[in-house]
């Protein structure tokens, strides 16, 4: 049996021990001051938030600062700039109590964080009665009814939940169960070893609905800041912090480090048919344009046709549409045209999109058209990791793109809330310039994909429309993917 077996195992006891007074801790914590916003406080400003820990102990180092005063500590950190701060609560190996969070949450004004081994719902309820505005839930402690009880009972206590994980199973289960703050925790409970790269792995996975939270292995504000290049929102920092002489000072050199910030949605004009259009887009500024290389579509362009509007769109970048063509067919024109983005607008499989990427030096976007938010989260774990981006668009029947039709933006964004934040999503269907801001708010695209929506006539661009557009979409600026809904959440909602 492991030290965290050993550990599960007492706060199991603990907890059946704790049930006999389930009713009084559940009427406490519904008493209680109402919560200091968690999540919020993470995600707020435009710098990576700093979660400062007081710990006087731990497994794998041992006694840290034994004589520390909680409170002090705490307010140190307030001082720093910290976000939030973590309080251990258990006594035998983290040196920590539940009456060191109570002295917290009465000396600062930022939420306080239990962190604990909880396994049921009355543990959250006496956190919440003790004072605390989040709870930590170890996913690999849970399973998934678990999980999700204990999710519930801080949603019905008005607490945060930080969720941790350490695999990639792990944040699968942390997402499905609706966390809405993830942490990534680069140590491994079961060895005690820590690895940053974990956490670097990861946050490539991590929803971009959700605040992402990293944890263990923070020494320095050049590991904050490789963590913010990777995405995450917030650091969750304890031992080297108290193992310095100045825990407040320490803190402070932590905090201020920028977040990896969202840039405008780029702009994609497809389907373009001459020359000049492309030399329009390209003056009003699109940074893609594209034209349509497998024959049978309304604008369809032969090699020769397309080196002629491509070599017209300069310095937009080259994109070539393909539906259905077979690899030789897509490389060679790929090579000839001297294509930044090969597009697969067919039925492509993630195997045969793997081999076209690795052809030659080009970006490869795949094309789905999902009917239902399932749809495009099962398309999305398809071809994360093989493609460059995904492009959404509407769907069709009988034509595979360039129809008009408008994508379901509103019934899509609860899935794109929860996409991997490391998959770049282009967003075609339908687009026009008086409709783009409205999707970049919907659906947070790194680009955003128009033909037919510019166009005067069939296969023939407006430059005025063009111009729109682009505008529009810059005007409508970065905008980060709204945070999913869960489901207990999204009832009480309707």
């Amino acid at each position: 049996m492991t030290l965290l077996d050993r550990i599960v195992a007492e706060k199991r006891r603990l907890a059946r021990t704790l049930e006999a007074r389930a009713a009084a801790l559940r009427a406490a914590a519904e008493a209680a001051p109402p919560a200091r916003p968690f999540a919020d406080a993470l995600a707020a400003g435009r710098t990576v938030s700093l979660i400062a820990e007081v710990k006087r102990r731990s497994p794998s180092a041992g006694w840290i600062r034994p004589e520390a005063s909680a409170v002090d500590i705490a307010v140190q950190y307030e001082a720093a700039g910290a976000a939030a701060i973590s309080v251990l609560t258990d006594e035998e190996h983290f040196g920590g109590t539940l009456e060191d969070l109570e002295r917290v949450r009465s000396a600062v004004g930022v939420p306080v964080l239990r962190k604990d081994f909880l396994v049921a719902p009355v543990q959250v309820w006496e956190a919440r009665a003790a004072g605390a505005d989040a709870v930590l839930l170890i996913v690999r402690v849970l399973d998934d009814a678990e999980l999700t009880d204990l999710l519930a009972a801080a949603r019905e206590c008005g607490s945060g939940a930080l969720v941790e994980v350490h695999s990639p199973a792990e944040l699968e289960r942390a997402v499905r169960a609706g966390a809405d703050v993830v942490g990534v925790n680069a140590r491994d409970l079961a060895t005690l070893e820590t690895d940053l790269a974990v956490t670097l792995a990861l946050a490539g996975q991590a929803p971009v609905g959700c605040v992402l939270v990293a944890e263990s292995g923070i020494r320095s504000r050049a590991d904050v800041e490789r963590l913010a290049s990777a995405g995450v929102d917030a650091v969750l920092v304890g031992e080297s912090l108290m193992r310095a002489p100045d825990p407040g000072l320490a803190a402070r050199a932590l905090v201020g480090v920028p977040r990896m910030t969202p840039t405008a949605p780029e702009a994609k004009i497809c389907g373009v048919c001459r020359p000049a259009d492309a030399a329009a887009a390209a003056r009003a500024g699109a940074d893609y344009v594209g034209v349509v290389l497998s024959p049978g579509f309304a604008r369809s362009q032969t090699v020769e046709s397309a080196a002629a509007i491509l070599d017209a769109a300069a310095p937009a970048r080259r994109v070539g549409v393909f539906v259905d063509a077979s690899d030789a067919e897509v490389v060679a024109a790929a090579e000839r045209l001297r294509l930044d983005v090969v597009q697969l607008h067919g039925s492509e499989p993630p195997d045969r999109v793997a081999a076209v990427a690795a052809a030659g030096p080009w970006q490869v976007w795949k094309a789905v058209r999902p009917r239902s938010p399932d749809e495009l989260g099962a398309a999305a774990r398809a071809y994360s990791g093989v493609v460059d981006a995904l492009l959404v668009d509407a769907w069709d029947p009988i034509r595979p793109g360039g129809t008009g039709v408008a994508l379901a933006w509103d019934e899509l964004a609860s899935a794109r809330a929860r996409l991997p934040r490391g998959l770049r999503l282009v967003l075609a269907g339908g687009l026009t310039p008086d409709n783009v801001a409205t999707a970049i708010r919907r659906m947070a695209p790194a680009v955003v994909d128009v033909s037919s929506g510019v166009e005067q006539r069939p296969g023939e661009k407006s430059e005025d429309k063009v111009r729109a557009f682009i505008e529009a979409a810059r005007a409508a600026g970065p905008v980060r993917a709204a945070r999913p809904i869960a489901a207990a959440e999204a009832q009480t909602a309707g």
